[in-house]
């Protein structure tokens, strides 16, 4: 194969892999896009998870404390009977 055709074949498979390239990069990207907004998703319902739970906790912990202090009055009311 003369050099000049050597070169120009040799521009072409450069071409081809830089399209081939491309196309894997953005690809890539889009899968990668994809997989972040998934993760950012699931990061904001355990965010949200993780609220009502404290929030659960901390209406069971008043109830509790509400029970505490009934049963010391109770208490109270019937050693002074």
């Amino acid at each position: 194969m003369p050099n000049s055709q050597w070169v120009i074949a040799s521009h072409a498979n450069h071409r081809s892999w830089d399209e081939q390239n491309a196309l894997l990069v953005e690809s890539h990207e889009r899968v990668i896009a994809e997989l972040a907004e998934d993760a950012e998703a699931k990061l904001a319902e355990e965010v949200l998870a993780a609220e009502s739970l404290r929030q659960e906790k901390d209406t069971l912990q008043k109830e509790a404390e509400e029970v505490q202090i009934m049963t010391i009055c109770n208490r109270a009311r019937i050693s002074v009977f």
